[in-house]
């Protein structure tokens, strides 16, 4: 896939080397300097952007690290307004933002900028992925309602347990903050 892209313009090499640097030594300015150049090309060079998205998939599949989640979901919230609802369902829900707002230690500024790019897509015509959403919160999340959840519980490790608190929040969140949004989407069954 590298191969197939053609050459990136200057800012979004920048950007590249910026991301790069700071994915091997994450240090707060090698974070400040990548969104500060990020920051430029969004305002400065909004029309590549979208040039950017294929080159992020590149680098977040080379540096499997769960260690840089934040990292991805500071870039992913940078770029929102340029991502497509179809690209955040599709490819970053299940790379970046998912795991994100599962992670029990994550700070919350990181979770509540994973909520907002998930808000994009979460426009008005995505029903499928409200759908998979509120599954995810009925099904797969434990209420402790039940004998079976809360023997369940009992066995889980504390940050077992954490994840699956952080998890739950991040879907009541996301689920309440939607409702607000679009309360009147309609499924057309």
């Amino acid at each position: 896939m590298a191969d197939s892209l053609p050459p990136a313009p200057m800012a979004l090499r920048d950007v590249e080397q910026a991301l790069r640097v700071a994915i091997a030594t994450r240090t707060p300015e090698n974070d400040a300097v990548l969104y500060q150049k990020l920051q430029n090309l969004v305002s400065q060079r909004p029309a590549e952007v979208a040039q950017l998205e294929p080159r992020l998939q590149i680098i977040y599949n080379s540096s499997t690290s769960i260690a840089h989640l934040d990292l991805f979901v500071e870039v992913l919230y940078i770029t929102r307004e340029h991502l497509t609802p179809d690209s955040i369902i599709r490819t970053w829900w299940d790379l970046a933002l998912r795991p994100a707002l599962r992670r029990a230690h994550m700070p919350r500024a990181i979770i509540r900028h994973a909520i907002e790019v998930v808000m994009v897509g979460l426009s008005e015509g995505q029903t499928g992925f409200r759908r998979l959403l509120v599954g995810l919160f009925i099904l797969g999340v434990p209420s402790l309602n039940s004998v079976e959840e809360a023997i369940e519980s009992v066995s889980m490790s504390d940050e077992e347990k954490a994840q699956t608190a952080r998890w739950k929040e991040s879907l009541i969140e996301i689920l309440t903050e939607d409702a607000e949004r679009h309360p009147k989407v309609r499924t057309h069954a």
